[in-house]
């Protein structure tokens, strides 16, 4: 899931290259598709943050490990769905 969302990530920055190229037209575009970026990689800084503060406790239960994995993978799956969704309607 983590490697869909680099390579939409890495999509996301090629469409924002290539739209600066003519920024007059495509602003707001520029604009949805910058702050969708940055929300990609606060999300996954922060899921990355909370997964190595995870490893560093010991007090975690097995259960609570795992409901955390599974809060991680709804997170990913949404920011994945987000970012399709947005794409899909720059290509229509």
């Amino acid at each position: 899931m983590v490697n869909e969302i680099q390579q939409q990530h890495n999509v996301l920055i090629d469409l924002i290259e290539q739209l600066e190229q003519n920024p007059v037209n495509n602003q707001k575009t520029v604009f949805r598709l910058t702050t969708l970026q940055q929300h990609v990689l606060d999300t996954l800084t922060h899921l990355l943050a909370e997964s190595l503060t995870e490893i560093e406790s010991v007090v975690s239960t097995q259960v609570e490990r795992l409901q955390k994995k599974h809060a991680h993978s709804q997170i990913l799956i949404q920011l994945k769905d987000q970012i399709d969704l947005e794409l899909n309607q720059l290509r229509t």
